[in-house]
């Protein structure tokens, strides 16, 4: 259990009560550190649903951080009222515990976790209040950065992922894929499942719909339209025909009427693909319920609301009109074009093809910062690399018999091919990438190898991400640097990776150095000042330093792939120690 926070760092950070509770967090206040411009927000906000709540604020703004531990107190006005506590992280909310009085407390942390939180109040088992604490990042620029970094990484892994799908746009038949587990297949739809909604109540808005003629026999004098139709019915039936005159008249004759209907085939596929969804969550259900281990009640209600919500739209709308799907051969252009129609069938696609992206990389939301900054940096090299450079091939993606796999995971290799247009040489960029070494072997981020025209070695260059940094605070050993910049501890590492990793010369049987340069990518902003950082300086010298590295600050990292990419392995044996 975490210790209870102590010293005169502890203050009062937010305060409200109600006419039922007293709610308080208390921690070290970091509040100066937040710029007005830099957040719209007073880092909270308070929502309730019950109408003659009294809601008493004391705290104009309070910002939470990174790593930081704060108490939270929740006291109960009533001895018979019965407090409760919810925050979506089980480790959070097992450290808020009851005492004897009935109130609640406890020591909580929201570690390398970025962005909104919502701490859930309960009183008698109903929510009572919702405070929603916004948690800032103490490395990087939340606003301008860490915003950044997730649109990179949520935008490069739609690229992997839906490029594959892109090409096999079309609707096959009704074979039951086994290609995703239910487990698969329920983390998928709960990604998707708002959007999916938010696809279908399009339609049900705008539904498609064509015309179909009714064929019906009516006296001819409640005929409004003669068609050919009509004519041709009655040269078939000339016994319809009665002479008055010189004439002839119809006693009956067909009518067709043209009226509007929603039981197209493309709704009769829709309603298939809804009644799919439902079939699978209700059988994720019924295996889940049949498990020799204990229930987790929050997953149930939620798998309870989803399908609650899916066969809404079987009930409750057009589709109960609708009839059953029939399979045909030719595709229709309402899933590929439709507003509504096609996000749905590229959803459908998703769940049949099982689309898994593994390891983090799926949490398009993923807030663990280290992690975060260690693939897209990964991500963010690729980009700069195919703005230049020809893609040859990519095994961050996979395509197998059961699906798409998007396969960047931390602790296993990747490998992107580029070519050089310019002279046709060919380099590689490895993700974790395990390195021969006499003693133990070294797995670096980022490995850049590049095969020279001339030369006679792979020139090896590394880019470790470390998502630390380091300041000249006056007292400190870091004072010297005068800026902002990469941790000693990290430049450290890089020479032990220059002289870990070694390659065997054939001819002499001796080990020579494959490493020809190895840098830390770390997050700062400032590129201009840090041109004057000595270990900035130091790469030129003995290509060992830093390169600040973020969305808002990635020129000097873009300059310096061209300029190695682009020297001639003259110039590259040349700068080898």
């Amino acid at each position: 259990m975490d210790l209870q926070p102590s010293g005169r760092g502890k203050e009062e950070l937010l305060c409200l009560e109600t006419d039922k509770i007293y709610f308080t967090i208390k921690g070290k206040n970091r509040n100066s550190e937040i710029k007005d411009e830099d957040t719209d927000s007073k880092g909270f906000k308070i929502a309730y649903e019950e109408e003659d709540i009294n809601l008493i604020i004391d705290t104009e703004k309070a910002y939470f951080f990174e790593y930081e531990k704060y108490e939270l107190i929740v006291e109960k006005k009533d001895k018979e009222i019965e407090l409760g506590f919810y925050h979506e992280n089980k480790d959070i909310r097992n450290k808020i515990t009851k005492n004897r009085s009935g109130s609640l407390s406890g020591i909580v942390s929201f570690k390398g976790d970025i962005g909104l939180s919502d701490l859930v109040i309960k009183v008698n088992g109903r929510e009572h209040i919702i405070i929603t604490v916004e948690v800032f990042p103490t490395k990087i620029d939340y606003r301008k950065d860490y915003i950044n970094l997730l649109n990179d990484v949520n935008k490069e892994i739609y690229n992997l992922a839906f490029d594959f799908l892109k090409r096999t746009y079309s609707i096959g038949g009704l074979i039951k894929s086994n290609g995703t587990t239910l487990s698969e297949y329920y983390n998928i739809l709960s990604y998707i499942f708002e959007k999916l909604k938010r696809a279908l109540n399009i339609i049900v808005a705008m539904p498609h719909h064509s015309l179909v003629n009714e064929r019906q026999i009516a006296p001819y004098h409640k005929i409004k339209n003669v068609t050919n139709e009509t004519i041709k019915w009655l040269e078939k039936k000339p016994e319809k025909l009665i002479k008055k005159g010189n004439k002839l008249l119809p006693v009956e004759a067909l009518q067709i009427n043209k009226r509007a209907t929603v039981d197209t085939n493309e709704n009769r596929f829709l309603k298939f693909i809804v009644k799919g969804i439902l079939f699978k969550l209700k059988e994720l259900r019924k295996r889940y319920l049949m498990l020799e281990r204990g229930i987790d009640d929050l997953f149930v209600v939620q798998l309870e609301s989803f399908i609650k919500d899916i066969n809404r739209y079987l009930i409750s709308t057009f589709l109960k009109d609708v009839g059953e799907y029939e399979f045909r051969e030719n595709s229709s252009m309402v899933f590929k074009m439709a507003l509504g129609y096609k996000d749905v069938y590229k959803y459908y696609l998703m769940l049949q093809k099982g689309l898994t992206l593994k390891g983090e990389l799926f949490k398009l939301n993923i807030k663990d910062l280290p992690l975060l900054y260690e693939y897209w940096c990964f991500i963010k090299i690729n980009e700069i690399l195919r703005k230049n450079y020809t893609l040859i091939s990519n095994d961050t993606v996979k395509v197998k018999n059961n699906g798409v796999f998007v396969a960047l995971k931390k602790g296993k290799e990747s490998r992107v091919v580029y070519e050089n247009p310019v002279n046709g040489e060919r380099f590689v960029l490895s993700y974790n990438l395990k390195m021969h070494s006499e003693t133990v072997g070294q797995k670096p981020d980022n490995v850049l190898a590049i095969d020279k025209i001339g030369g006679e070695v792979t020139y090896n260059y590394i880019f470790d991400a470390k998502y630390k940094i380091d300041r000249p605070i006056e007292g400190s050993e870091y004072q010297k640097y005068k800026t902002p910049g990469p941790k000693e501890e990290d430049i450290n590492t890089m020479h032990k990776y220059r002289d870990a990793i070694v390659c065997e010369n054939k001819e002499n049987g001796r080990f020579d150095r494959s490493i020809l340069g190895a840098f830390v990518l770390f997050p700062y902003g400032d590129e201009e000042e840090y041109c004057e950082h000595p270990l900035y300086r130091s790469i030129e010298k003995v290509r060992i330093g830093g390169i600040p590295f973020l969305p808002s600050a990635s020129r000097l990292m873009e300059e310096f792939l061209g300029e190695i990419i682009g020297e001639s392995y003259l110039d590259s044996f040349e700068k080898v120690l």
